[in-house]
């Protein structure tokens, strides 16, 4: 195991307004604070938390951690349908395993990458790949007994235990940029450059034929991180050119556009109206409320540029190439949504036919029959 010692990083990002903090789990000591902040190289970077819920919001508050030219980024997607068993601390606090699974696992990858000891160079690799599995079963089998010493209602007979995803970057950043991704589960990572978004880490979904309907369909998870199911962590370790843009999202931050050119567009689109990285992130926020069906949370960072404007300056020309990459997309999109208008008006119409109907046969029958059961009703 590590050897925890003072920080090695600044924490930056800003606590979300959802941020949850009170929760007294084992071994959950309150994040440090953000000493030194302004003493930070100017840096642009935000991170965004929003629950449909904010009480009981299964994203955990992301990750999003530097020190001169290394930092990580991390998001928590706890799984509401498997983990939706609710469980009670000793302080008899009650939510869902997927809400305790994501802060769990929040916990565990702050601790491991922001002490760990300085007598050694961090290396991703397969041993330190064991060693924050071993930590994060053990922090979750540990959390799962205490809860079981505490029972509450079920809310749902699924098997999972304390289930969520994960998505991390750990980035060391130069002359180019060393980048080593891991996660597990659906939550994704990303790069975005002058050339367009490149999604850095691979769907854990049962449905892996590489087709774009992957990307268009619910698919059942095949690997995330859980207290009674074995798990791997997937690793992908590349290098990149600066100036680089790395980000981190849940699902519910991509999941509900029509296409990846659609999130791609959404981003840089949002970027370009923004005055800075803080109202990027707001900006990101205010479209992604209105059209997620789920909690969503994302982590980025912005490294190689010295100016905000800089930035938006780089991505002007890819924002025209993505319009005209989706245009035909939302050309048959505008076409299906006109022709369900279409079919709700018919629906309502046929609707006011089926009452007219009633009353058209009603006034005929009534009109009609006396002629028709005349010698019927001579035969009573």
């Amino acid at each position: 195991m590590f050897k925890f010692i003072k920080s090695l990083f600044k924490r930056i990002s800003r606590p979300s307004k959802n941020m949850d903090t009170s929760l007294n789990l084992i071994n959950f000591p309150r994040p440090s604070g953000d000493e030194n902040h302004d003493e930070a190289p100017p840096i642009y970077q935000f991170s965004i938390c929003v629950g449909k819920d904010p009480k009981e919001n299964e994203d955990a508050e992301p990750v999003l951690l530097h020190q001169d030219k290394k930092g990580l980024l991390s998001v928590f997607d706890g799984m509401g349908g498997a983990g939706s068993t609710i469980y009670k601390t000793k302080n008899g606090e009650s939510h869902t395993g997927a809400y305790f699974a994501s802060r769990i696992v929040r916990y565990v990858i702050d601790r491991h990458f922001d002490y760990f000891d300085k007598s050694r160079a961090f290396v991703m690799n397969i041993d330190t790949l064991r060693e924050l599995k071993d930590d994060l079963v053990g922090h979750l089998q540990k959390n799962l007994s205490a809860f079981e010493k505490n029972p509450s209602r079920l809310k749902s007979s699924l098997s999972r235990k304390l289930p969520t995803t994960l998505a991390s970057i750990y980035f060391s950043a130069d002359k180019d940029c060393k980048v080593d991704v891991v996660w597990a589960g659906d939550s994704r990572a990303y790069m975005l450059d002058a050339d367009g978004l490149q999604q850095i880490s691979r769907d854990d979904i049962k449905s892996s034929s590489g087709e774009y309907s992957d990307m268009t369909q619910d698919a059942p998870l095949s690997n995330c991180i859980s207290a009674d199911i074995d798990f791997d962590l997937r690793h992908f370790s590349f290098r990149t050119k600066l100036p680089v843009i790395l980000f981190v999202a849940t699902d519910g931050c991509y999941g509900y556009v029509n296409t990846p050119a659609h999130f791609e567009h959404l981003l840089i689109n949002t970027l370009l109206k923004s005055k800075d990285d803080q109202e990027w992130g707001e900006n990101i926020s205010a479209v992604l409320e209105p059209i997620s069906g789920d909690d969503f949370s994302m982590s980025l960072i912005c490294l190689g540029w010295d100016k905000f404007a800089s930035i938006k300056s780089a991505f002007e020309n890819r924002l025209k190439e993505v319009q005209e990459i989706i245009s035909p997309v939302d050309a048959v999109i505008n076409k299906i949504n006109a022709l369900d208008v279409k079919i709700e008006a018919y629906k309502q119409e046929k609707e006011n036919c089926i009452i007219e109907k009633k009353e058209v046969y009603s006034q005929f029958w009534d009109s009609y029959k006396a002629t028709y059961e005349k010698r019927i009703r001579e035969s009573e």
